[in-house]
């Protein structure tokens, strides 16, 4: 019996622990089974969740899948989602589930410098009973949200903080360690995703605000990408009156919108830029509108990364008014320069007038008649200082026409030398350097012999210790690879060269040198019109000057002429030929406003025998010559009378007689004017003042048919 009941218990005892180690082993099975469907719930989650992030199109969209993918953890009763602005440190409520708007808000607002945001910035999430978050709410709101646990999961992208995962439990005081590592999977799988679609809105947020900038800027402004226009702004719409759509149309050629004198020059631009010239990106044009309205506007080229390669943006600025602006800023300046200058050019008249009065009271007093002569000589020499002053004028002013023929250089140097060498002080050396087979220029002899003339006097005045003068003319050609000649379009030129071992000059007066009265000269001494009228004559032969100087180098000025290819005989050659007074028995009407001309010139032509008749005005003239026709054999007829102009005056007398002979007459030459009476009727012109026997033998000329 004891037997029995020993091995019935023993029996009990191992089908106990047997039991007791299969439930362990079912126990096993089933956390097993729970952690593989947690597993497979994560990863469906995970799937599904990213299958949603690709549909989604903005940030907001993606926020919101988070926040229902977090909630379908054990614990997880509501949350939101807070996108982090790097710029400010601050974050933005952009997703929520089960929260008052509130709680949300007041959530927003947090110590920057606290331990908790450090570490969350620095990408470390952070779990905590709800009772430690410290949040700027009464109780009662407290209260209601009823939250018991807290969890706050950085997301990621690119080492950076882009976005919050903040949830929050009303079951468990602390998230499980499953829910846990769910979440940050899920942080983790959707940085990039949420990163990317921050950093795009945030790029089509720039765009637009950049797209509505420009649409609102007054200048014109394009965006051209592998050769179309992917944006043009209204501006730009409205200067040339096209549309995107006109100008990515197939047969559209965008030197349509410039204008045909500036189209040469955009065309070498683009063609420099197309061989990868550096050029300047500033540059200025004409452009021309749909309607043919040209438009001298200024162009900023730039280039910018674009889609997947480089486009080219414009922005091209309507500088009309800017245009009429700087036309009134200067032509203010140089009433200012007048004014200033005002003394000085008195002073000048005033000394040749005070000469002038000086022998003619000698004359008076009844000198020797040899004294006479020469008191008369000194008067012609002032009145010729006089005019020189007042053609150098109207050459600034371009009242004056230049005469172009074809001129040799060779031969002006040596006239122009000779004429130095018995004007400057005999210190100064003039040398000169000539070649044999110089090509001729298109140009007025008189001019250019004038620029070499005022430059010979700078280089006196710089030089009052003496020195030398060179003086040379050669044929150059050079291409856009030679940079010997800085701000000269490449070519050909005759160069001419004229410089001299003077004190030179200091920058600030090389910045100035050839502004209109600008003087380094005490007043009386220089009227600031010397190279002016250089750099006027040289422009109006198509040219162009420059200069080197340096204080103690002297001065160094390159004058480039545009060649002209013609035979050598064909120059110019001014030969003096002997002048003869010569008079006669005719009757000529002279008609000019000014009484004091009228009766010097009535004097002349009396002393030579002419019988005169004179008119203040063209409706004098035309009665006279109305009544007295038939004895009148030459009027002299000034060009520019007030009232009826002297071309109208003109045309009425040839009406009246078309066989008149008229000598039309001006103290400055327009060509045009004198073109148009020529080609009306005039017979010839002269200049004011006359010359004695220029003017005698032009009258002679003209009555005796020559």
């Amino acid at each position: 019996m004891d037997t029995s009941k020993g091995i019935k218990g023993n029996m009990e005892e191992e089908l106990r622990k047997k039991t007791e180690e299969l439930l362990q082993k079912v126990t096993a099975l089933e956390a097993s089974d729970k952690k593989l469907k947690q597993v497979e719930k994560l990863l469906r989650i995970l799937r599904d969740l990213g299958i949603a992030m690709n549909s989604v199109s903005t940030m907001t969209a993606a926020c919101h899948k988070v926040l229902e993918a977090a909630l379908q953890f054990e614990g997880v009763d509501c949350g939101a989602v807070y996108i982090v602005d790097r710029n400010t440190g601050g974050i933005d409520l952009t997703a929520q589930k089960g929260l008052s708007r509130e709680f949300t808000e007041a959530a927003a607002h947090f110590d920057k410098d606290s331990f908790q945001t450090r570490m969350v910035m620095a990408g470390k999430p952070i779990y905590k009973p709800f009772s430690k978050t410290i949040l700027a709410l009464d109780d009662i709101v407290m209260k209601q949200e009823a939250l018991l646990a807290t969890a706050i999961i950085p997301i990621v992208y690119e080492n950076q903080v882009v976005a919050n995962l903040t949830l929050y439990s009303r079951t468990l005081e602390e998230f499980p360690v499953r829910t846990r590592n769910a979440i940050e999977a899920i942080a983790a799988q959707i940085g990039g995703i949420i990163g990317r679609r921050k950093t795009e809105e945030t790029l089509e947020k720039d765009e637009g605000q950049y797209r509505q900038f420009l649409q609102s800027s007054k200048d014109a402004v394009y965006l051209m990408y592998n050769g179309k226009l992917e944006f043009i702004n209204e501006t730009f719409q409205k200067m040339f009156g096209l549309t995107q759509k006109d100008m990515n149309a197939p047969t559209f050629d965008f030197m349509q919108w410039v204008a045909p004198k500036s189209r040469s020059f955009v065309e070498k631009r683009n063609q420099k830029l197309a061989t990868g010239e550096k050029l300047d990106p500033h540059y200025e044009f004409t452009a021309i509108s749909k309607d043919g309205q040209e438009i001298p506007v200024e162009e900023c080229l730039t280039y910018i990364n674009y889609k997947d390669g480089i486009a080219i943006q414009g922005i091209i600025r309507d500088v009309t008014e800017k245009r009429h602006l700087e036309q009134q800023l200067r032509q203010v300046q140089k009433m200012e320069a007048i004014g200033k200058l005002a003394g000085g050019m008195a002073h000048d008249f005033n000394n040749m007038l005070h000469a002038i009065s000086g022998y003619i009271q000698m004359i008076q007093k009844g000198s020797k008649p040899q004294q006479d002569k020469k008191y008369l000589s000194e008067i012609n020499r002032v009145i010729d200082r006089a005019a020189e002053l007042v053609e150098r004028l109207l050459t600034f002013a371009r009242v004056t026409d230049s005469k172009l023929k074809p001129v040799d250089l060779n031969q002006l140097i040596v006239q122009t030398a000779k004429i130095l060498e018995r004007t400057i002080p005999k210190m100064i050396r003039i040398k000169t350097k000539l070649i044999d087979d110089l090509w001729l220029t298109n140009g007025d002899g008189n001019q250019l012999e004038q620029v070499l003339l005022n430059l010979g006097t700078n280089a006196k005045d710089a030089m009052p210790e003496g020195g030398e003068i060179i003086i040379e003319a050669k044929n150059i050609s050079f291409n856009q690879a030679d940079n010997t000649h800085p701000g000269i379009e490449p070519g050909e030129y005759v160069l001419l060269t004229f410089s001299d071992t003077g004190i030179g000059m200091k920058k600030e007066v090389m910045s100035r040198m050839f502004d209109p009265f600008f003087t380094t000269k005490t007043i009386g001494k220089g009227t600031g019109l010397g190279l002016t009228m250089v750099q006027s004559i040289v422009k109006a032969h198509r040219g162009k000057i420059t200069c080197q100087s340096e204080p103690g180098t002297g001065a160094i000025f390159k004058i480039y002429l545009p060649p002209l290819k013609t035979k050598r005989e064909e120059a110019s050659i001014e030969v003096a030929e002997p002048e003869k007074t010569i008079g006669g028995k005719e009757t000529i009407l002279l008609v000019d406003d000014e009484q004091d001309i009228l009766d010097v010139s009535k004097e002349i032509l009396e002393e030579y025998g002419y019988s005169t008749l004179t008119a203040v005005d063209g409706e004098e003239a035309l009665e006279i010559f109305k009544t007295k026709r038939d004895q009148i054999d030459l009027v002299i007829l000034d060009i520019n009378l007030p009232a009826m102009s002297g071309h109208i005056c003109m045309k009425e007398l040839l009406k009246i007689d078309p066989d008149v002979k008229i000598i039309i007459a001006s103290g400055y030459l327009i060509k045009d004017q004198i073109k148009e009476s020529l080609e009306a009727g005039a017979t010839e012109f002269i200049v004011k003042p006359f010359q004695l026997n220029s003017m005698l033998n032009t009258v002679r000329k003209i009555l005796d048919g020559e």
